[in-house]
């Protein structure tokens, strides 16, 4: 079976055109292609518009491979009185995400409407995304129902990749680097372990960037040297968007089968 690499840029918006730039010329420097997880809302005080550089950038971005999904709104915390607002919950989401878990807590039609403002955005510049990856990995179940009515083609956790359409998982990991923190340097070093020791077991792995990543030498170093890890046990290189193309196909040839 083939094992294979999604690298996702993550909370890729105006606010950080040049950190997601910097990122996407590592990722094609290794020769792989990236998912870039949009953030078309007001986000650090910029929103997507098109005919900017931004927006040039990423349409030939795309141009050239690379998939654009929609990665929220605004990516910041909200809380929605129809939702699920579960003390437990919200310090889940302020651990892992750190006040970004957009969609934590939120119900159907509070999920509905920033869905439906993320994906107006982009068509509106041109680009119709089939995947939506929430902030910091986390949406409540009930929004998968939101995203299939709304046409998406998948949506993600930290462990898995949901395909909508035919209703399958994939087991899949995430590394994910945490800067500006004490734990910084022994993230990085665990992050390169796991992720070597997928590569040498032929398992499949997800590398996720974030934008403030980038301006962390160490964090850098770790990430370039898991690309190229990738690369020297021949994975393939996929977006999301390939990745539930091939499983929907596998999907449906086994049940025709």
């Amino acid at each position: 079976m083939t094992a294979h690499l999604v690298v996702s840029l993550h909370d890729v918006a105006p606010a950080s055109f040049d950190e997601s730039r910097g990122w996407l010329e590592l990722v094609e420097a290794h020769g792989l292609v990236a998912s870039l997880l949009v953030v078309p809302g007001p986000w650090r005080g910029a929103q997507f518009d098109a005919g900017t550089p931004f927006h040039e950038w990423l349409r030939a971005a795309e141009a050239r491979g690379h998939e654009v999904a929609l990665h929220g709104w605004e990516h910041t915390a909200v809380r929605d009185p129809q939702g699920t607002g579960s003390p437990l919950l919200r310090l889940r989401a302020q651990v892992r995400a750190r006040g970004c878990a957009e969609f934590a807590e939120l119900g159907a039609d509070e999920a509905r409407r920033r869905i439906t403002l993320g994906q107006d955005a982009l068509r509106a510049a041109g680009f119709e995304p089939v995947g939506f990856v929430p902030p910091g990995w986390l949406a409540l179940r009930s929004t998968d129902a939101v995203l299939r009515d709304a046409g998406f083609a998948y949506t993600t956790t930290q462990w898995q990749v949901r395909n909508l359409r035919t209703g399958t998982t994939i087991a899949m990991a995430s590394t994910s680097q945490r800067p500006g923190s004490a734990l910084t340097a022994a993230a990085a070093a665990a992050n390169l372990k796991v992720a070597h020791h997928c590569f040498e077991a032929g398992r499949s792995l997800r590398i996720a960037l974030h934008p403030d990543e980038i301006h962390d030498a160490r964090l850098v170093r770790a990430a370039d040297r898991m690309l190229l890890d990738a690369s020297v046990h021949d994975h393939r290189s996929v977006t999301y968007a390939d990745l539930v193309g091939a499983a929907r196909r596998a999907h449906h040839e086994e049940h025709v089968g």
